[in-house]
């Protein structure tokens, strides 16, 4: 009777393991345009932490934090123009910028 114990403690953790792990994959599961605007976002505030280098102590986290939020709130609404124009301007934050402009994003 032991041996049978044992084989159903056996099942029994193999499957709560299952289980625990489907969990994690299920809640750790993210959008892919959530990453990748949370990407492009990190890349926007570093531009602007950037160009404004000299005025940089005075712009303060919690203002980034909320320019953060606002832009991926932006990212996610307007997916096409921010994920296209970061694939086609990767490194260069003046022409990202003006290929949101010029995609009609801002009218």
């Amino acid at each position: 009777m032991e041996v049978f114990g044992g084989v159903m403690n056996f099942f029994f953790l193999t499957k709560l393991i299952l289980v625990i792990a489907l969990f994690i994959g299920i809640f750790n599961c993210k959008n892919p345009v959530e990453v990748k605007c949370d990407e492009i976002c990190t890349f926007t505030m570093s531009c602007l932490m950037n160009s404004n280098s000299e005025h940089a102590i005075l712009i303060n986290k919690k203002l980034l934090d909320s320019a953060k939020l606002q832009c991926e709130g932006a990212c996610t609404m307007f997916q096409d123009e921010f994920l296209t124009c970061k694939e086609e301007h990767p490194n260069s934050c003046e022409k990202f910028y003006s290929c949101l402009i010029t995609s009609g994003l801002f009218n």
